[in-house]
Order: C-alpha cells, then sequence, then structure tokens
C-alpha cells in the first residue's frame, strides 16, 4: 500500500527499530513499524525525521494497527524548521489537534490538507500574530464547522475580516491590529475548548 504522509510523531520500538506515526493523504492517521532504522546501514537510516513529507509504502498487519513500512521516499524536509522552538511549538500543537479529532486508519483528507498548508507555511517563515487564529479557524473549518462571530468579544473590523476569511479571502496580520489579533486568538481558543469539550495542553501563549 502507498500514500503521501508526513511524519508526527517517532519513538524506538526496539534497539534498532523505530514506531512512526504519520498523517496521510488517503488512509488518515496511520502507525507503522520501521524495523532495523536505528542501524547505520538500514535505508530508513537518517530518512525518517519529524514533519518530512513523503511518499511512504507499507505492508498491512493482519494482526494490529502497527504496519510495516517497506518504503519511504523522502520530498521535503525543511532545514530552518527544526532549528525554530516556535515552529516547533506550533506542529506540536498541531499534532495534538489531529489526534484529539481524527481516529486511527479513518481517511480525513481535509485535516491531511490542513496540516500540508500549516507544514509549508511554517517551512518558510516563523509563526506571526495571527497564525494561531488561522489555524485553530481552518480546522474548524475542516471538521465541517463555521462558527459565527461573536460580537461582544470581537469590534466590527476583526468581525468584517473574518467574514471576508470565511468567502474564501485571506486574514493578514497587516490589517489587524495587536489588540485585534489578541481578541481573534482568545475567541478561537474559546472555540476549540468547546469543540474539544477541553482545554489542549500544547496550545501556544
Amino acid at each position: 500500500m502507498q500514500t503521501r504522509g508526513i511524519i508526527i510523531r517517532k519513538y524506538p520500538l526496539t534497539e534498532s527499530s523505530l514506531i512512526i506515526h504519520w498523517m496521510t493523504e488517503s488512509h488518515g492517521r496511520l502507525k507503522t513499524a520501521a524495523k532495523g532504522a536505528r542501524k547505520p546501514k538500514n535505508k530508513f537510516h537518517g530518512k525518517l525525521d519529524l514533519m518530512d513529507v513523503g511518499t511512504l509504502s507499507w505492508s498491512a498487519s493482519r494482526q494490529s494497527d502497527l504496519h510495516a513500512l517497506t518504503d519511504f521516499h523522502l520530498e521535503n524536509r525543511p532545514a530552518q524548521m527544526a532549528q525554530d522552538l516556535a515552529r516547533l511549538e506550533y506542529l506540536g500543537y498541531a499534532v495534538e489537534l489531529l489526534e484529539t479529532v481524527s481516529e486511527i486508519e479513518i481517511p480525513h483528507p481535509e485535516l491531511f490538507a490542513w496540516l500540508s498548508k500549516l507544514h509549508t507555511h511554517l517551512g518558510k517563515k516563523s509563526p506571526d500574530g495571527l497564525l494561531l487564529a488561522r489555524m485553530e479557524l481552518s480546522l474548524l473549518k475542516a471538521l465541517g464547522l463555521q462558527p459565527e462571530p461573536d460580537h461582544h468579544s470581537l469590534d466590527p473590523a476583526t468581525i468584517q475580516s473574518l467574514q471576508d476569511w470565511m468567502r474564501g479571502g485571506k486574514l493578514r496580520e497587516e490589517s489587524i491590529t495587536d489588540g485585534q489579533a489578541h481578541s481573534l486568538t482568545r475567541w478561537t481558543g474559546k472555540l476549540i475548548r468547546e469543540a474539544l469539550h477541553r482545554q489542549p495542553r500544547s496550545r501556544p501563549h
């Protein structure tokens, strides 16, 4: 079996092997075992880092949801991402959200597209003051939710920007003041808490 995927977690399985968790384009979240990946001469050695993007192949297990990784073709590994703690913090939050709203091996192409877009953005630039609100609103949209702007929490200019975004426009940092961005981020945090029925632990401050 084969699909495109992004590595969202990895940890040791044995002294020589790794467990790799993916968000995939056609199979949702997927767990694979990369046998021998920790050995220097293994074909997977050095090719399986967090947030790597590429095409994976695997042999499906009949006994569990942990499958055997058979091949991985790396397509994208932004070098600057691993060196920027702010970018990693946002990606860690994205993974927590994904693992909360999705099930193992349930296809959800909208969530894969959401993570891919965030990955591409953070591969090019560090988080700005609106990224948290944009990623949370985009996640809700991917889940089929369209929250109505709160007139008690947001001023008319921010509400107008939100409505433009919902119609397909862009939510740009230069069009919103720091105070408006703070109010918007506080509001989207409330929406996420309500949707998840809990406060995500890794949400950036």
